[in-house]
């Protein structure tokens, strides 16, 4: 089975800045300071590797033909979980894997 878990974005840097200070508060972040970082600045980041990695030759980033899209963009971890184990459960229950 093939999940292809997505985000805008947007919502993907909200979420790198978070984490930025969550390692920085806990004393384990040694890249770029969320203290110099926007997250205008790291969402145009995650855009340009975005496109970087869809325009590989090799290894490109797409959706495979038979994954399962998933936005996980307005979800919870929680959320994304039960939607995953859902899917998971769905397809066993139908043969499928």
């Amino acid at each position: 089975m093939k999940l292809y878990l997505d985000a805008s974005p947007q919502v993907r840097a909200e979420r790198r800045f978070r984490e930025m200070l969550a390692l920085q508060a806990a004393g384990g972040f040694s890249g770029i300071s969320p203290k110099t970082a926007s997250i205008e600045e790291i969402r145009k980041n995650i855009e340009m590797r975005d496109r970087l990695d869809a325009q590989k030759a090799v290894g490109a980033l797409k959706i495979a033909k038979d994954a399962v899209y998933l936005d996980t963009s307005d979800l919870t971890i929680q959320q994304v979980y039960e939607k995953v184990y859902k899917i998971l459960r769905a397809r066993i229950a139908h043969g499928r894997k």
